[in-house]
Parts: C-alpha cells; sequence; structure tokens
C-alpha cells in the first residue's frame, strides 16, 4: 500500500506473502515508485482481547482462510512458527492493537 509520496507501507504479513511469491517484492515495489518501504507490523498483547477479537469474526462470514476459532488460531500459530521469524532489513513500525490511536500517533 503506498500512504503517501515517498513511503511504501505493506503490512509485515503482506510484506512475507509478497515475499514468498514469485512476484515483485515489496522493496521492488518501493524501488519502482521512488519510496522508501515501512513495513507495519500489529499485534494485540492482551490475550483475553485477541481472543474475543478472533471470536467475533464468527459471525461475519468470513473465507474460510481467516480465523474465527480461539483453537484454530493457536494450531495456526504453531504451523506457521517456522515462517515467522524473519529479518526485516527496512523500517519496522510495531503498533500494540490494544494502545489508544492517540497515543500510537504522537
Amino acid at each position: 500500500m503506498l500512504v503517501s509520496p515517498g513511503w511504501a507501507c505493506p503490512s509485515s504479513a503482506t510484506a512475507h506473502w509478497l515475499s514468498s511469491r514469485r512476484t515483485a517484492s515489496p522493496e521492488d515495489v518501493a524501488i519502482a515508485h521512488e519510496a522508501m518501504l515501512l513495513v507495519i507490523e500489529t499485534r494485540c498483547q492482551d490475550a483475553a482481547l485477541w481472543r474475543q477479537r478472533i471470536e467475533q469474526r464468527s459471525v461475519l462470514g468470513l473465507a474460510a482462510h481467516h480465523q474465527t476459532t480461539w483453537d484454530g488460531l493457536r494450531r495456526y500459530l504453531v504451523e506457521a512458527e517456522p515462517r515467522v521469524h524473519y529479518p526485516i532489513p527496512t523500517p519496522l513500525l510495531i503498533v500494540d492493537t490494544t494502545t489508544q490511536l492517540p497515543v500510537v500517533a504522537d
């Protein structure tokens, strides 16, 4: 996603997905647009809140690849563990989704 002139900003999951495909990497996209790449990773540090958010998805009728149960998410995290630790050689912003937006934006 291009955020503003000079900044290309995919999430870390998007960056990893793109880099695992035989398409242009996030870095290639940024270079092509003469932009600087910034990766944003979101985390929910409150496990109870995270569980509540996941379980609330079940009423949304999401596609099968979306996790809508806590047990499903936990199984996915165990399966994905070998793939999630990779170097991010560009600026990385980690945002705790339990933090109110005005605090994050400061």
